[in-house]
């Protein structure tokens, strides 16, 4: 005999219409799916959001990266972008600055450090980390290290993960 209290319901799109027409499901927006992309960083610390939908009109100035950041790299999920690494005042950085994408008009926020500051680097993620691959540490010229960043948790201190196959730099640095 089934036990109702533990069998799992299997959700339908008679169940979906009835919340669509009960207001419970929330329509579909550029705000709710974010159809926007960000630059930021440089010497100026702005940070500029273009709309997909609209990509002839200028960039809208949001908010600033509270550090200035140049030759660093980028990564991101739905909900958050993050700036990392890089080099200001003659010296690579650690930081890692955050922006909300529901509130990017805000400046970043500072999040844990990578483990060591280079630039040149390159950065991909997923929805729940961050990876930063490569670089130059400028007293070694090019190196194979790559942090991770943990979404759920990063205002710790990145963590090293395995090496890139090859040390490597990214592909904007005049050799």
């Amino acid at each position: 005999m089934l036990d109702n209290k533990n069998t799992q319901k299997i959700f339908s799109l008679s169940d979906f219409r009835k919340k669509q027409l009960l207001g419970e499901i929330s329509e579909r927006t550029r705000e709710t799916y974010r159809e926007y992309g960000y630059f930021g960083g440089s010497a100026l610390s702005i940070i500029e959001r273009i709309d997909y939908s609209n990509d002839t009109s200028n960039a809208n100035i949001r908010g600033n990266l509270l550090v200035s950041q140049i030759l660093r790299s980028a990564c991101g999920n739905s909900n958050f972008g993050y700036f990392l690494g890089g080099t200001g005042t003659g010296s690579n950085r650690t930081i890692v600055q955050r922006i909300d994408y529901s509130n990017d008009s805000a400046n970043s926020s500072t999040r844990g450090p990578l483990v060591a500051g280079r630039r040149y680097t390159a950065s991909t993620g997923n929805s729940n980390f961050g990876y930063n691959g490569g670089g130059d540490l400028s007293t070694t010229p090019i190196v194979s290290t790559v942090d991770r960043i943990d979404y759920n948790n990063d205002l710790s201190t990145s963590l090293l993960r395995g090496p890139l196959s090859l040390a490597r730099i990214s592909s904007n640095r005049k050799l």
